[in-house]
């Protein structure tokens, strides 16, 4: 063999060159999309300790203390395995998984005329939608629950003709395809479609409904409200608006409704520091608080959301800036 032909022999072709080049900037760019992919963060949540006899107990909280606080959160709502959070100081929405990882965010478009968006409130819609409250642009929006969505807007409540938008939200609730809102400006919960048309005034506005509504849940046939005025909760006839009931028990500054455990009923008080879980009719059942458990002591609650798979509530927390997460189970 020739010194020629062994060198050939010896050397790469450009071909077999090209691929390997190939090969590895397909393999790199993989690699890549499963980093981007991949949810960041999150913490490790405890759950009931082997001897322990409690109905409550701290599971933990995010974001992680080593992390950056969110910025006054309010409103959470959740679907499947999704947190929605809204982060009303940054004028956005966080999503996060049920451990608190990072799954991006989605940015409340400012209304034309206000100073910046304050979304306060914030449900589900359907298997891609969240309705968000924003209370600086007086208005409620219909958004994609997708942070990558090029048109995040998919409706505003009321803007057909503008005549029926509500005139000051407070609080949002959904039920089926129908979106109830609080609204403030003349003591009402009004109802709309899924793409935003105005259906009703399902509660007119008078004496038993509250100015400041600062939660809303609907639950067999009622639409539960909280009424800042006098420290209760109203449930109210969805189909004729009638006052139905009125909870025993008055609360000091009672703010966010939402599903708990047994199919009763969450409400965070924001003065006591406390979320307590009552049934539909308004009786007792449980506590969260500081004598409930230390280690998950409450700020400023504003909102929950419960996970039945997970027997866990999610409550926001103002002060603290953060999600704290709490194990709940049904006394023996």
């Amino acid at each position: 063999m020739t010194e020629h032909s062994v060198s050939k022999a010896r050397g790469v072709r450009p071909r077999t060159l090209l691929f390997g080049i190939a090969a590895i900037l397909v393999v790199a760019a993989a690699v890549v999309a499963i980093v981007l992919l991949t949810p960041r963060g999150g913490v490790e949540l405890a759950g009931f300790s082997a001897e322990s006899t409690a109905t409550v107990g701290y599971a933990g909280r995010f974001p992680a203390d080593d992390e950056p606080r969110l910025l006054n959160p309010l409103g959470i709502a959740v679907r499947g395995t999704t947190l929605y959070v809204a982060e009303s100081d940054a004028g956005r929405i966080r999503i996060f998984g049920l451990r608190g990882e990072d799954r991006g965010s989605i940015v409340v478009p400012i209304r034309q005329g206000a100073p910046t968006a304050y979304p306060s409130d914030v449900a589900t819609l359907g298997a891609d939608r969240i309705v968000v409250v924003d209370n600086s642009g007086a208005q409620v929006l219909v958004m994609s629950a997708d942070p990558k969505a090029k048109t995040p807007l998919v409706a505003v409540l009321g803007d057909a003709d503008g005549s029926n938008s509500p005139i000051q939200p407070t609080a949002v609730a959904v039920d089926g395809e129908t979106i109830f809102v609080a609204d403030s400006g003349d003591s009402t919960v009004k109802a709309y479609s899924a793409d935003g048309a105005y259906l009703r005034t399902v509660v007119k506005g008078s004496g038993d409904a509250s100015t400041f509504a600062g939660g809303l849940f609907v639950a067999d046939g009622k639409i539960y409200t909280t009424n800042s005025n006098t420290g209760r909760v109203l449930a109210f006839d969805i189909d004729s608006g009638a006052l139905a009931a009125t909870f025993p028990d008055t609360f000091a500054l009672p703010r966010g409704l939402g599903s708990g455990l047994g199919g009763g009923l969450l409400v965070a008080d924001t003065f006591e520091r406390t979320v307590r879980l009552t049934d539909l009719s308004g009786r007792r059942i449980d506590v969260i608080d500081g004598n409930t458990t230390d280690d998950g002591e409450l700020g400023s609650p504003r909102d929950s959301a419960w996970v039945p798979s997970a027997s866990r509530a999610y409550v926001t927390d103002a002060q603290s800036g953060r999600v704290v997460v709490f194990n709940m189970r049904e006394a023996d």
